[in-house]
């Protein structure tokens, strides 16, 4: 049983793209910017680490104990690995920690880089993560945090390596070794009679060593050792610092020029001293791996004596085998992706584990798997590929390691499972195997909880993944009757490459196991079973597939199926999830299947449901909404009651669904109605508790079907002290299933923190600047795509420019208004009237009555004429992907006529350019044009510095993950160096020149041949070019691309419109 692990930094240094080779990143999705936090006082949030709420704050140690043992905040069953609620009721003193209640609606915890460990004596299970977190179970579900000496005195354990890892941090910052202790790893030294801790001390420029601790019990507290193994060292000077010589001898030019090769600053031979997995051989030896990226994953013997290094063990030094210092090598290298190695040995094998990828939602992380008959190796994968890299490749999707699992999502989920990794792996005393990894969702955040599968062997010796978590499920040694097989199942091919950058993941197909042993559906082929066994084998897609037949409890439910998953020749793993049928299955789809409560426009009425249950409507209303779901706008608001009738193998339930449909607006100008609340009814919301008061948010489409608030959103409503009023008072709020909020405070404070970042008006300092309400008022908020508004009594009373401007108190820290609109609409899932801000009990002693909610209208445009139009005003970013800079892209609006447009926003820390790219999808090659808005900053840093934007066509080099520029296959190629306006087309000797930041339209006029008729004119209308130019390649259109350069470097597109020519 081994470890991983990761860090808590600063969000000004969060964002490093692995992919692209900045400096290695690591998790930061423990470390909250709240809209309480401007501890400091510079109109800033802060984020709050350990060390932080201790010195800034209250230095309670009793913080660290909630740090651990923490409340589920955002009430999705996970427990939050810092507890802000709690944190908040310190900081305004309304509550003691002490009489914290602790909430856990189910054993979910988030423990980033889990390794497990069990104590055999007790029967209890223990994982060890990053950031200090530890957690411990009976069952391998259900996990409940504690705390150790490790989270009170971490300063004083790890003084001398962060000495050590401080010598990595740049001048002007401070080293903070709270937020880089990384990867421990546990397991039981039966000559020390110690369980013993490998723990990551992480600093920047891998100034990173590994160190060892002792304790007696997995629930006590931990002795400092010694180090095992250090990184980083640049001379002779610096290794003297270390165990270099003790273990290597000199530090002689050799060695300095070996461990500082590099490839555009990143290490290639070196590499990062963190994540140790310890474990025993046959023969009883020790043996630790380590490493990550840059030069790969190394292994050292220790002293089964002491736990350290046994320098009695060498090493020569052999190119890609071993190294004097860093042992030998087993995996990685050439700073290819690939950290958190684990081994174990499960039956003949010893099955090596790594992480792919970057760990955020959108990085791409995923689990691979090597084995060796071997400890030291070699590993190589099921079709020999060996785990060592010799050249640099982007490997995030692969086919080098058998990929675990993909991102995925059963119809049965509500979200997809993605950036799976960071595992640790271990067989229990019954013989059961188990993987138990971090997974992220595709929800919009970075919130992450731990997941435990079973690991099953198939008939050559190869490890193959449960489709769900584990419930308790057990191998069924003598197997099933073909019969028992035999059915519809839903199945995931587990690919090795999907579209990670933006969050896509597979969704199941339907296949058939038919009872003559033939396969249909999606896939045709046949099966068989072994008898006596449960190994399975079909022949699909043209591979064979090996595998197993397990029962197993449906994920987020407590129905059990027939559940198959194997490996095939292809090196994919796939699951088989049967379908339910009758009863249950029906059952199951009611559950499932939602209904808006307000509908604008036509609604989608599925005809089927899961499990392939039929679905049929019937009408109260149908003039206003028919039984397709057609929408007729009625004169007066009405509510239409349609019912379903679910049917699945003769059985059948019904159910009903009120909607509302409000009346056509009699403009389209205005902002129109779409909801309101307690009209002439004033409610009391000194006592409205958490839940009192909690509407579904009418702003967002699932629950007012068809609506769209691109151009705006408003809510008033009126409110009347009763008793005291509060700065920080809940009156209204918006809020999503995780810690996103939008809230107006009985100080008249209005306060965001979601998608896009944050603001607050009105308040700073925990000084409010004026009391807007006073006894009493009417209150109108307008959330705009430009910003915000906030009227009383119908007088504006501050907006967004106030506050910029420094009039008003506050602080704006967001990437786009239009982001708040966008989550509104896609995101927030109730409106909560009394409760939902940070501070839940401080409740407005007063009422409120008369809300309305508003939609402002959304243009029309007639896109008939186009082949392909896109306008970006939805703000979904489309089809633009950026595998190296994803962060950078988003949705904009400068308040001009532009409106929302796609940014590729500039990030002066990027070590090189940075390519985006987004496909055109209408299939046109002669006759036709293009035309565009585009804006481009050249970058500034001379070396290696370009920019370009370019309309591809099939051929082209453009891909998301393409940073060196388009060199073939193009429509129109602009292309500028360092610090340059002047623009080379289509690498010709034509140029224009087009200033930095400024909208330009560029129009393409393809007829037939390779010819181009170009032109480019500014806003003004004034044509910078006219001419023609060749085609590179085909005129057959693909997409656009972009290319930012190095430094101060950015680009823009908006509107992209494709006619044929008439």
């Amino acid at each position: 049983m081994k470890g991983f692990g990761k860090k808590v930094t600063l969000l000004s240094a969060m964002m490093c793209i692995m992919a692209a080779g900045a400096v290695q990143a690591e998790d930061t999705s423990t470390s909250y910017t709240t809209n309480f936090g401007d501890v400091d006082g510079n109109l800033e949030k802060d984020v709050f680490d350990m060390e932080a709420i201790q010195k800034d704050i209250l230095g309670l140690n009793k913080i660290l104990e909630v740090y651990q043992n923490n409340a589920d905040v955002n009430r999705n069953g996970i427990i939050d690995i810092l507890d802000m609620e709690a944190v908040q009721k310190d900081v305004l003193g309304i509550e003691a920690i002490e009489n914290l209640t602790v909430t856990k609606t189910n054993g979910a915890v988030s423990v980033h880089d889990p390794s497990v460990v069990k104590d055999e004596k007790t029967g209890t299970y223990y994982i060890f993560g990053s950031h200090m977190a530890w957690a411990k179970s009976t069952d391998l579900c259900n996990w409940t945090t504690f705390t150790n000496n490790i989270n009170t005195d971490y300063k004083t354990l790890f003084a001398k390596e962060a000495e050590w890892s401080a010598r990595g941090t740049k001048a002007g910052s401070t080293y903070d070794v709270s937020g880089n202790l990384w990867a421990p790893d546990v397991l039981w030294n039966e000559k020390m009679g110690k369980w013993c801790m490998y723990m990551s001390v992480n600093g920047d420029n891998w100034y990173t060593s590994i160190v060892l601790l002792t304790a007696d019990s997995l629930d006590g507290n931990w002795t400092y050792v010694g180090p095992v193994v250090y990184s980083g060292f640049t001379s002779a000077e610096e290794a003297a610092l270390t165990d270099y010589s003790k273990a290597a001898g000199t530090f002689d030019d050799a060695a300095k020029t070996r461990y500082l090769q590099n490839r555009n600053g990143n290490r290639t031979y070196s590499m990062n001293a963190i994540d140790p997995c310890v474990l025993y051989d046959d023969d009883g030896n020790l043996w630790m791996t380590y490493g990550s990226w840059f030069g790969g994953i190394y292994m050292l013997k220790l002293d089964g004596k002491t736990g350290l290094r046994d320098y009695t063990y060498t090493y020569a030094t052999i190119d890609n085998e071993s190294d004097i210092y860093q042992g030998l090598k087993i995996a990685g290298g050439q700073h290819c992706s690939g950290e958190a190695s684990y081994i174990q040995k499960v039956g003949d094998y010893y099955y090596l584990f790594m992480s792919y990828g970057g760990l955020t939602a959108n990085g791409g992380y995923n689990m691979r798997v090597f084995r060796s008959d071997k400890i030291t190796g070699p590993y190589k994968d099921y079709s020999g590929d060996n785990a060592r890299y010799t050249a640099g490749t982007n490997n995030i999707c692969g086919t080098v390691g058998v990929r675990l699992m993909t991102q995925y999502k059963w119809n049965t989920m509500d979200v997809a499972q993605v950036a799976q990794g960071h595992n640790s792996a271990f067989v229990d005393s019954d013989g059961k195997a188990y993987v138990i990894y971090h997974t992220r969702t595709n929800d919009g955040t970075e919130g992450h909880y731990v997941k435990t599968h079973q690991l099953f062997m198939n008939e050559e010796g190869w490890l193959v993944a449960a489709p769900y978590c584990y419930s308790g499920e057990t191998l069924n040694e003598n197997g099933y009757s073909a019969a028992k097989i035999a059915g519809t199942y839903d199945v995931i091919i587990n690919e090795q490459n999907v579209d990670y950058a933006n969050l896509k993941y597979i969704s199941p197909v339907e296949v058939t196991l038919n009872g003559d042993g033939t396969v249909s559906g999606k896939y045709t082929g046949t099966w068989s079973l072994t008898e006596g066994t449960s190994y399975v084998t079909i022949n699909m897609n043209n591979q064979t597939y090996k595998g197993v037949a397990v029962r197993q409890i449906i994920e987020g439910t407590d129905e059990d199926t027939m559940c198959l998953t194997l490996l095939g020749t292809d090196e994919k793993e796939v699951w088989f999830s049967k379908q339910l049928q009758g009863k249950r299955a029906t059952v199951m789809a009611v559950d499932k299947l939602t209904v808006a409560s307000t509908a604008m426009d036509d609604l989608t009425l599925p005809t089927e449901g899961i499990f392939g249950t039929k679905i049929s409507w019937t009408s109260s209303n149908p003039d206003v909404i028919a039984t397709d779901g057609t929408l007729t706008k009625p004169k007066e608001d009405t509510t239409v009651t349609l019912t379903a009738t679910f049917e699945n193998n003769g059985y059948t339930q019904t159910k009903s669904y009120d909607v509302t449909v409000n009346a056509a607006p009699e403009n389209d100008t205005d902002p129109y109605v779409i909801a309101k609340y307690y009209t002439n009814e004033k409610i009391d919301l000194t006592n409205a508790k958490e839940g009192t008061y909690a509407i579904p948010n009418p702003f967002n489409s699932e629950n007012t079907s068809g609506l769209e608030i691109y151009n705006g959103a408003a809510i008033e409503f009126d409110v009347e002290l009763t008793g005291t009023m509060d700065r920080l008072d809940n009156i209204v709020s918006f809020t999503d299933s995780g810690k996103g909020k939008l809230y107006f405070t009985g100080g008249s404070y209005l306060g965001y923190n979601a998608l896009g970042g944050y603001y607050d008006a009105n308040m700073a300092d925990w000084a409010l600047q004026k009391d807007y309400i006073g006894k009493g008022a009417h209150i109108r908020i307008d959330f705009l795509p430009t910003g915000y508004k906030v009227s009383v009594n119908g007088e504006t009373a501050y907006t967004n420019e106030d506050v910029d401007a420094g009039t008003t108190k506050g602080g704006n820290k967001i990437d786009g208004y239009n982001n708040v609109l966008k989550w509104l609409n896609s995101s927030a899932t109730t409106l909560n009237l009394g409760w939902g801000n940070w501070w839940p009990n401080l409740q407005y002693d007063g009422t409120i009555s008369n809300i309305v909610c508003y939609a402002y209208p959304t243009e029309t445009i007639d896109t008939s004429k186009y082949v392909y139009y896109e306008g970006y005003n939805k703000t979904e970013i489309s089809a633009w992907s950026s595998a190296s800079a994803a962060s950078a892209l988003s949705i904009k609006n400068d308040g001009d006529s532009h409106g929302n447009y796609v940014n590729f926003a500039a990030d002066t820390t990027a070590s090189g350019n940075r390519g985006a790219y987004s496909a055109i999808d209408c299939a046109v090659s002669e006759n036709y044009t293009i035309e565009t808005d585009i804006k481009i900053t050249p970058g500034n840093i001379a070396n290696r510095s370009a920019s370009q934007f370019v309309i591809t066509t099939t051929g082209t080099d453009a891909t998301a993950k393409n940073n060196n520029g388009v060199t073939a296959g193009y429509l129109v190629k602009l292309a500028a160096s360092a610090n340059s306006n002047v623009y080379t087309i289509n690498d010709s000797d034509a140029t224009v020149t087009i200033a930095s930041n400024t909208w330009v339209t560029v129009k393409a006029v393809v007829t037939t041949g390779n010819t181009v008729a170009l032109t480019i004119t500014d806003q003004n209308g004034t044509v910078l070019y006219s001419g023609n130019v060749t085609a590179n390649g085909s005129t057959e259109l693909d997409g656009l691309y972009m290319l930012r350069g190095r430094g101060v470097g950015a680009a823009a597109v908006d509107t992209i419109k494709v006619s044929e020519n008439k």
